[in-house]
């Protein structure tokens, strides 16, 4: 399961730790409240959530985007699109 503090120590900057909290406390708690998994039991990796949040900053990946990303790898398992 992806942690906050595993995703900083390999991002920088102010504008990585918003990306983050927001994927974590938004989208990721919705994704497992709806599956009825807890948050230690997620799929979700500190890889995917560092990945998604470099697409998001490169523009290759819009936030709706991200999202759709993140519920397919939730749903699914896998990793970010290169």
């Amino acid at each position: 399961a992806a942690s906050f503090d595993a995703c900083m120590l390999k991002l920088q900057g102010r504008e990585s730790a918003k990306a983050v909290a927001n994927l974590l406390t938004g989208e990721v708690l919705r994704l497992c409240n709806e599956a009825d998994v807890p948050l230690s039991e997620t799929p979700i990796s500190t890889e995917v959530l560092v990945d998604l949040v470099r697409s998001q900053a490169a523009g290759t990946l819009s936030s709706t985007a991200a999202k759709q990303v993140l519920a397919e790898i939730f749903k699914s398992g896998g990793s970010v699109p290169a």
